[in-house]
């Protein structure tokens, strides 16, 4: 069972969500973000620039184009047709006769 995300039902206001990129994303960038109070995130700003625990902007940006391109949307998108192809019975019963065919090469 699913956990509830509460950042949604509080507004953000007493709720601090962290995250990170999943790695259909990419696997190799690191990246993560965090969404609360503007106040929050102004000192968590500030904090992270005067630490070396941050990302670097150059993975931000691209990620930044990744999802504001729709890049990131499509990938999702096609993962979960993959999915629901590989998933259905049919595919199964496809590439057990194409492979005894001799046709294993799709």
């Amino acid at each position: 069972m699913r956990g509830v995300d509460l950042a949604p039902l509080d507004q953000l206001q007493n709720v601090i969500c962290v995250r990170a990129f999943p790695k259909t994303l990419s696997a190799n960038l690191r990246c993560g973000y965090i969404a609360a109070r503007q106040d929050l995130i102004a000192s968590l700003a500030e904090l992270k620039m005067l630490t070396n625990v941050n990302s670097s902007g150059h993975i931000e940006r691209l990620i930044h184009g990744l999802i504001s391109e729709g890049h990131y949307r499509r990938t999702k998108a096609g993962i979960r047709v993959n999915i629901a192809w590989a998933s259905d019975p049919r595919f199964f019963d496809f590439l057990l006769r194409a492979t005894t065919a001799g046709l294993n090469r799709l």
